[in-house]
């Protein structure tokens, strides 16, 4: 290649000087097929590509699985909870029942009769219901002896708070109600 001199003549020169780093020129030669090749065969830069279509869908489609799995935990523990808390109580109400129905009328069963004295009765169920240990949901109770004194009915209310439902649902405590009857009678 031939270059001009400052004095009008003309230098001979076998090589050239590489381009500088960030022309124009050295940027539209990537078009080589070499540098095809090491881009995948795509002519054009990979920050000058288009994204794929789908390219946020599984983001979005994962955190919707997320908020579904949080709330069926929830769900799934606030019940579980409920269930326990209705077996306490219902544990609870036969114990008191069960002391209730030991509370016989003494005289009567003198006779031959067995009938419960409904102030021991109720007594003995209050006194039951008192001394267990779990009574973490209990709200109230209620004892009550029939009228020809053969059985004992104790009722528990209860509540069971929410954890992670109340936040979803803004629902408040689930009421529980348990009943239990024992029948005063003879051993076998």
């Amino acid at each position: 290649m031939r270059r001009p001199r400052p004095d009008g003549g003309f230098t001979s020169c076998s090589w050239q000087a590489p381009p500088p780093p960030f022309s124009v020129l050295w940027l539209s030669s990537g078009n080589s097929e070499r540098a095809k090749k090491r881009r995948g065969g795509s002519a054009r830069p990979r920050s000058m590509r288009r994204p794929r279509p789908d390219g946020g869908f599984l983001t979005i489609w994962m955190l919707g699985l997320c908020l579904l799995l949080l709330v069926l935990g929830g769900v799934s523990l606030d019940l579980w909870r409920a269930f326990s808390q209705r077996q306490a109580l219902a544990g609870l109400a036969d114990a008191a029942a069960l002391a209730g129905a030991s509370g016989i009328d003494r005289a009567a069963a003198r006779r031959g009769v067995i009938r419960l004295d409904p102030a021991e009765a109720t007594s003995l169920a209050n006194r039951s219901i008192e001394g267990q240990a779990d009574r973490g949901s209990l709200v109230s109770s209620n004892v009550t002896v029939s009228q020809d004194g053969s059985e004992v009915t104790v009722s528990a209310d209860g509540r069971v708070l929410l954890t992670l439902l109340r936040l979803v649902s803004g629902q408040g405590p689930i009421a529980v109600h348990v009943s239990s009857t024992a029948l005063a009678g003879r051993s076998p």
